[in-house]
């Protein structure tokens, strides 16, 4: 390999590790979301930097999955969670 290969490949991968450590470094509280809506259960898990934004995006996703379409997904989302569990990474 040349060398212009060498140092391309070397400064992509660390651009790509710099990417994955601001990302992780980031994520501080995980919670799994239990939701039921429509007699219809989904569990979701998602990790972010405090555990309100986690909360919500875990519901979020679990009632992309439950609701039909938008106005359910709101409803849906605004119906408290039957179980959370969060922990701190």
């Amino acid at each position: 390999m040349s060398r212009t290969t060498i140092l391309s490949l070397a400064g992509i991968g660390a651009v790509i590790a710099l990417a994955a450590y601001t990302t992780l470094s980031q994520t501080r509280v995980e919670c799994e979301v239990w939701m039921e809506y429509n007699g219809h259960a989904e569990h979701r898990t998602a990790a972010s930097a405090n555990r309100e934004e986690t909360v919500r995006s875990a519901v979020t996703s679990a009632c992309a999955t439950l609701a039909g379409d938008m106005g359910d997904q709101m409803r849906c989302a605004r119906t408290p969670p039957q179980r959370v569990e969060c922990r701190e990474r």
